[in-house]
């Protein structure tokens, strides 16, 4: 009995040291291929006066890496996103980026990630201004769908994905439209 046990526990510890030893991106992709999803997240903390570029500095590497993970982990799907504002300590806040990819099969399969979106601040009221980047959020995806459909193939618009927050006086939102496409895997995966 206690030869199996030093057995399983140095079963235990190669097998540790095996998956440490490798990048976070094969990390992901093991566990992703045990578990059959991940969540790729990005976060960001700015001053609320100076927000203006943190949706840009969030969102573009953010689609990069969804992007990037789709490729390497073809058949897969987007399947939910989140976007979440908080107050990380007065006068500052937090915007963090959320995507559930799930294994699919090819007919489902995404392969081209990207995002259009609007982020505001002002003392306007939370209701008005969530309306308004959620509208100007989806005028900018609809402009951009023909586009990404002529280049990738199908495209899916995945919407819902907004916040807001009210941080040193200031009413903050953000809205993000993703665009999801299908794109040629004989074309991309190579």
């Amino acid at each position: 009995m206690k030869n199996i046990v030093l057995l399983l526990t140095s079963i235990v510890i190669l097998g540790c040291a095996f998956f440490l030893s490798k990048s976070f991106e094969e990390r992901r992709l093991m566990l992703y291929d045990l578990r059959g999803y991940t969540v790729i997240e990005h976060s960001e903390t700015r001053d609320v006066n100076e927000l203006g570029s943190i949706r840009t500095d969030i969102a573009n590497p953010f689609a990069d890496e969804v992007g990037d993970f789709l490729k390497s982990a073809y058949p897969s799907e987007v399947t939910g996103i989140a976007i979440t504002m908080k107050e990380a300590k007065p006068g500052q806040v937090t915007i963090t980026y959320g995507a559930f990819i799930e294994k699919s099969d090819s007919a489902k399969a995404h392969l081209h990630f990207d995002h259009r979106g609007y982020l505001l601040s002002s003392q306007t009221s939370k209701s008005y201004l969530l309306k308004d980047v959620a509208k100007r959020a989806e005028v900018k995806a609809a402009a951009a769908k023909p586009k990404f459909e002529k280049a990738y193939g199908e495209t899916r618009i995945v919407k819902d994905s907004e916040s807001s927050v009210f941080a040193n006086g200031l009413t903050c939102a953000v809205a993000e439209e993703f665009l999801c496409s299908k794109g040629d895997p004989k074309k991309v995966l190579k």
